[in-house]
Order: C-alpha cells, then structure tokens, then sequence
C-alpha cells in the first residue's frame, strides 16, 4: 500500500536536512527527526535550529513518487480524479471556505546538500 512507501521512504531521510516546497517557495526546512503517521495523517517533527523542534502535518497524498533524494507528495485534483474530465469539473465547481496553500499542487522534499 503507499502507506508503507512513503513511511519507508522517510525513514530513509531520518536525520537529514530537508526542505519542503511548492512551486519552488520552500514552506518548511529542517533535520527530519521523528516522522509518523496517524489517520489521514503525516507527521513530521522537524529540528529547525539548535534548540527548536517544530511539528508539521500534511495530509496523504493523492500520489506519491520519488527519484533519488526527493520525494513528491501530490495534492493536484487530476491526480484525485485520475485525469477524469468529468469528475475534475465537478470538483472545480464545489465552493471552498477556505483554501489551503496544499491545494492544487505537489509538495517536493527535497534533501538538502549537507556541507
């Protein structure tokens, strides 16, 4: 299930630098230290400096794929759909209070270059 690869493939980034960014924009950044998952849920705890941890949760994503050192998590609604035209308008049409800054677009996590 993807459950399993995507706790496999963090826990292959535990003790890295990462940044987490969309369409370029880094969101978040850190050394990966704790990483799980709950519900619907993603966790991860994130070393920011020398004294603060910060916790970040996303939700699953619709995809998930990885290439070397990064890792995409896709929100996109074609993904949702399976590129179904029919479904992705009705999807378009439903009204949103409020928009998250996941909505649409693919999370990259990328490992960051250690010096």
């Amino acid at each position: 299930m993807i459950d399993d690869l995507i706790e496999a493939q963090f826990n292959k980034q535990l003790q890295k630098d990462l940044l987490f960014q969309i369409n370029g924009k880094t969101i978040k950044k850190g050394k990966l230290i704790l990483f799980s998952m709950r519900n619907f849920y993603m966790q991860f705890y994130l070393k920011v400096n020398k004294k603060e941890h910060k916790h970040y949760e996303l939700p699953y994503p619709f995809e998930f794929r990885h290439t070397g050192n990064t890792i995409y998590l896709d929100y996109t609604l074609n993904s949702l759909t399976h590129n179904n035209p029919d479904l992705l308008y009705k999807l378009l049409g439903l009204t949103r209070y409020k928009q998250s800054k996941i909505y649409n677009s693919v999370i990259t996590v990328i490992e960051e270059e250690t010096k």
